[in-house]
């Protein structure tokens, strides 16, 4: 996964956050619309702290594409 710190260190940029942010919001509704639909036949649940905080998601993915299907906040 790419974050916006690594992008300023891999290119050099002199973006600002707010800009690097529009950039990956972006990216990932563009990825979003060409994603076909379908009924993953595995999947994976994990959950994990956000942000090293103590807020938790759930993160359910399709085992045979590696594709996030899905992204629940936890009750704590």
């Amino acid at each position: 996964m790419t974050d916006k710190k690594s992008i300023r260190e891999n290119f050099g940029c002199s973006l600002s956050w707010n800009a690097i942010d529009g950039i990956m919001q972006r990216a990932v509704k563009r990825g979003l619309l060409r994603r076909k639909e379908g009924t993953p036949k595995h999947i994976g649940v994990d959950e994990t702290a956000f942000k090293k905080r103590h807020d938790y998601v759930t993160v359910v993915s399709d085992q045979e594409s590696g594709h996030v299907a899905g992204l629940y906040q936890c009750d704590s």
